[in-house]
């Protein structure tokens, strides 16, 4: 929270709108869900019906009493077995399934020699007087368990990206890394403590960049750096004077500039130092992290131009490069005012 306020603030987006009252975007992750629980409804359900299995016993009379309407023999592993209608009601009463499907078959069995089942079917029948017209014979089918298969190859997948929706819920709700490192992610120093709670979810950049009290703390970053007896000059668009600070004025009127450069007294030797010697701040060339970061260009960056291009760029031996991040702002100038002690 900034020093000027300390007053709760309602959290709105860039648009204006409360952000209790933004609509709710579509998330892929049902599509992913409601994909999967049909895969394996799919699989358990349609895969051999209603089906309950049974045993050679229980088979034999089935025959006998003439109360097979047809048998099909599925991918030469199990027989379904399918009653007249008429007979339904019978196995009902007996405790096997009180729900048939219509073309469902009531009864699995599981069958060894496929030659040695087909000879006993219709023994069975002729041993019951069964005439050859009315016996009941088997066909054979070769089906694919396409739930199964596909579920076999999708199953893998959908738990990779639940796992990884998971894990990035984790990182918004932790502000931004993964166990807690580096919490706290759009919490820009002291200002942001009040606007944005922990549960918030959906902060974008644009929620927090050109907040008044961001500027506020990079100017102090800026102040600092002007007054400090080590430094030549900061370049910074708020310190323009004339038609340049006339047009920062205008483009940034919300603040900008939270990347900078300023040049140390000493030259490069106690500029490369000082970008050593930090410790909060990161040594690496890419801007506008999240985390603050340092670098001393002429080494670096720019070391392939020539003096005079270099000088042509703005850049000095002693030009130092600062990209100013979400840590706290005093222990941002904390780690600056250490720097400098270092190189004295």
């Amino acid at each position: 929270m900034s020093k000027k306020d300390n007053k709760t603030t309602e959290q709105f987006d860039y648009n204006g709108m409360p952000r209790n009252q933004r609509p709710r975007k579509f998330s892929f992750a049902w599509v992913w869900l409601l994909l999967g629980l049909f895969l394996i409804g799919y699989n358990f359900f349609f895969y051999k019906g209603e089906s309950q299995e049974t045993d050679w016993k229980a088979f034999k009379e089935m025959l006998a009493d003439g109360d097979v309407e047809k048998m099909i023999l599925v991918n030469k592993e199990y027989v379904e077995i399918y009653i007249k209608p008429d007979k339904i009601s019978k196995y009902k009463q007996s405790g096997e399934r009180s729900t048939i499907f219509k073309n469902t078959p009531m009864f699995t069995y599981n069958i060894g020699s496929i030659e040695k089942f087909e000879s006993d079917v219709v023994t069975v029948q002729e041993e019951a007087g069964i005439s050859e017209d009315d016996m009941v014979y088997i066909s054979n089918e070769t089906r694919r368990n396409w739930g199964g298969e596909i579920l076999y190859f999708i199953f893998p997948l959908l738990l990779l990206v639940l796992l990884t929706l998971f894990m990035f819920r984790g990182v918004g709700r932790s502000g931004g890394s993964v166990g807690g490192m580096g919490g706290q992610i759009f919490n820009i120093g002291k200002s942001q403590a009040q606007l944005f709670d922990k549960n918030t979810s959906s902060i974008t950049f644009k929620d927090v960049a050109g907040l008044e009290e961001a500027k506020v703390e990079i100017m102090e970053v800026v102040d600092f750096l002007k007054n400090h007896p080590d430094v030549e000059r900061v370049n910074h668009p708020s310190l323009a004077t004339g038609k340049a600070r006339e047009l920062y004025d205008h483009y940034f009127p919300n603040g900008a500039a939270s990347i900078f450069t300023f040049e140390i007294k000493g030259g490069a030797d106690k500029a490369k130092k000082f970008t050593e010697s930090l410790n909060l701040f990161s040594l690496l060339a890419n801007v506008a992290d999240v985390k603050s970061l340092v670098i001393h260009p002429a080494s670096t960056t720019h070391s392939q131009m020539t003096e005079d291009e270099l000088l042509v760029s703005g850049i000095t031996p002693s030009t130092v490069r600062l990209s100013i991040g979400t840590e706290h702002i005093d222990d941002i100038i904390e780690d600056l005012k250490q720097g400098f002690e270092v190189i004295k």
